[in-house]
């Protein structure tokens, strides 16, 4: 993530963020009271977060809004050839700042007081039946299809003492409150969850899982144990075409392989373009090794097949099997880099 902060000085900003920035701030001149500060440009320039810009607006103090542009599926584009369209970023940030305006600020300040104060007596009861946990801060987080949607989500932060387990999120809509009591009594569930995960591996002196092909595509390129450690910590590996990455407590991998056959690796999904198999094949197929079928470095015989079914996929929505496989997770530690296989019961 390319990431710049106003205050550090247009030195140090890329182009691109100046540009923005730029045309954002001649916009916001018309606003001669309660004039809105844009604070923080970034860019999604890894592929690691679902759109392209992010705009972190200050309304007043304690409102700090952040603003999503680009769409999901037009993110490898820009990663790959910075393709982006400007006058939407600033259309979807101009928007809803006067949507901001119109709801007004008075509003929006008791609203986000109210969700504080609501949330903090919240975790005092859940503290007080051993559920570990402090309010850390809220945002506004929009995006534009919130705003056709008539969404305003409000992100919750919640400290735990779950170590890479937080802290975690939970998101309500800003425009209906009174739906507040559900959604934090489905949070709580959540985060007791996590509570038992994090008991879970920490009798197992491990911090999470990691997946078969991903630590075959560590091991596959670099320093496997240094890349563990950068993962758990919060970064993730690219790898050409492929990604490892972080999912809760799990260190996962997908991505593509693009040759004779489109290769999409997913989870526990491998999905291979033009791929046709009679039934009576398949049902062969079932618990074999997934070597039977494919040949590539992150694949190895201990990854067995569960079943195969037709699915359209592929950048060019093309015919194939989607082959669901099983695949050994090893326990790993997040401070070492190391890696071993769950102890048998």
């Amino acid at each position: 993530m390319d990431r710049w902060r106003v205050s550090d000085g247009r030195e140090k900003a890329s182009a691109l963020a100046l540009s923005l920035y730029d045309r954002i701030e001649a916009s916001l001149s018309r606003y001669t009271e309660q004039r809105p500060e844009l604070v923080e440009v970034s860019f999604n320039t890894s592929g690691e977060a679902l759109h392209i810009c992010y705009l972190k607006v200050r309304l007043f103090v304690g409102c700090d809004v952040k603003i999503a542009s680009g769409y999901p599926e037009n993110v490898p584009d820009f990663v790959r050839h910075g393709k982006f369209d400007e006058d939407e970023a600033h259309a979807n940030t101009i928007e809803w700042i006067e949507l901001f305006h119109q709801i007004g600020y008075d509003h929006l300040d008791d609203l986000l007081h109210e969700v504080r104060s609501r949330i903090r007596r919240k975790t005092v009861d859940w503290r007080a039946r051993g559920l570990p946990a402090h309010f850390s801060g809220l945002l506004i987080e929009v995006n534009a299809d919130d705003l056709w949607l008539g969404f305003m989500p409000i992100t919750i932060r919640i400290d735990t003492f779950c170590d890479s387990f937080g802290p975690q999120a939970f998101y309500l809509d800003g425009k209906q409150p009174d739906n507040f009591a559900r959604s934090i009594d489905g949070f709580e569930q959540s985060l007791r969850h996590r509570l038992v995960e994090r008991n879970f591996f920490d009798a197992l002196g491990a911090d999470g899982f990691i997946s078969q092909i991903a630590l075959n595509a560590l091991r596959h390129h670099g320093d496997l144990r240094q890349n563990i450690r950068a993962i758990h910590n919060g970064n993730f590996v690219n790898h050409r075409n492929f990604r490892i990455y972080k999912d809760r407590s799990e260190i996962c991998a997908e991505g593509y392989i693009a040759g004779a056959r489109h290769i999409d690796i997913e989870g526990n999904s491998i999905w291979v373009e033009d791929l046709e198999m009679p039934e009576i094949m398949r049902l062969r197929c079932v618990g074999q090794p997934i070597t039977q079928l494919i040949s590539m470095p992150y694949l190895p015989d201990s990854i067995r097949i569960t079943s195969l079914e037709d699915i359209i996929g592929g950048p060019d929505f093309a015919r194939g099997i989607c082959i669901n496989v099983d695949q050994p997770e090893f326990l790993y530690c997040g401070h070492s880099g190391r890696y071993w296989s769950l102890p048998d019961e």
